[in-house]
């Protein structure tokens, strides 16, 4: 699409296709931009005038929710172990 510059990085069209349509760690901009920009960028590094095309947006609410619901896990099987031990009872595997 563009000659290459000094400083541009270029990946094999698979890598590329993973990381950009199945892994969406790769973001540009709705085709009508990108035609005259040709630019790409990590999902946690684009600049604050560019807006990515929605097919590339992650929801980041199920994201913050994993992080608590596992937080909650961990403080909770901390917990009934650090009970099991004051008991003076060993862990049953299961």
């Amino acid at each position: 699409m563009y000659a290459a510059e000094p400083g541009d990085t270029y990946l094999d069209d698979g890598i590329h296709y993973m990381l950009s349509a199945e892994k969406k760690l790769l973001v540009t901009e709705p085709m009508e931009r990108h035609k005259h920009r040709g630019e790409w960028w990590w999902s946690g590094n684009v600049p604050g005038d560019v807006s990515p095309e929605a097919f590339y947006l992650r929801p980041t609410l199920r994201v913050s929710h994993r992080r608590e619901n596992r937080n909650k896990l961990y403080a909770n099987t901390n917990d009934s172990r650090t009970a099991e031990a004051r008991a003076g009872c060993a862990p049953t595997g299961g």
